[in-house]
């Protein structure tokens, strides 16, 4: 498997895949983990970094890496990288004009990747407050989504 390293998202290209290989996934209510969120992180930019776009790369890799696995959780995986790669950044992105080129080149590797995307069960699932955002932001019309989020 491989894990991309000098990229922000590394754990996104690999941790999915891991959870295929797991024999057993547990839920324990202890906290063993510190998530520090810093001023500069990915998720608290005030101003457009170039390496957001290592999303991308991140994408391309988890893909590689699911390639290579069992092909059991497709729809699954194809809805969780709806969220990482397309509606995720579309709310991290909006408000940087650096952002809008790079959402729409995540929308087009995500329908190119996943042709059959509109038919996953996850997506479909959606309320229909994410449904209206989906529909919005894969037909690529920021103008309309940015006059709903004002409301």
């Amino acid at each position: 498997m491989k894990f991309s390293e000098g990229i922000i998202y590394e754990d996104y290209a690999v941790i999915p895949v891991f959870a295929l290989y797991a024999k057993k996934i547990t839920l324990i209510n202890e906290c063993l983990y510190n998530y520090l969120i810093r001023a500069g992180s990915s998720m608290n930019q005030m101003k457009f970094n170039p390496k957001l776009r290592d999303i991308l790369y991140a994408s391309d890799a988890l893909m590689d890496n699911l390639n290579k696995a069992e092909k059991k959780y497709e729809e699954e995986f194809e809805y969780a990288i709806f969220m990482n790669a397309v509606r995720g950044p579309y709310f991290r992105l909006r408000y940087f004009k650096e952002g809008k080129p790079l959402i729409i080149e995540m929308i087009d590797w995500y329908k190119k990747n996943f042709p059959n995307w509109k038919k996953n069960k996850y997506l479909k699932k959606d309320k229909i407050k994410f449904k209206v955002y989906n529909y919005l932001i894969t037909r690529k019309q920021f103008w309309l989504l940015n006059i709903l989020k004002r409301r």
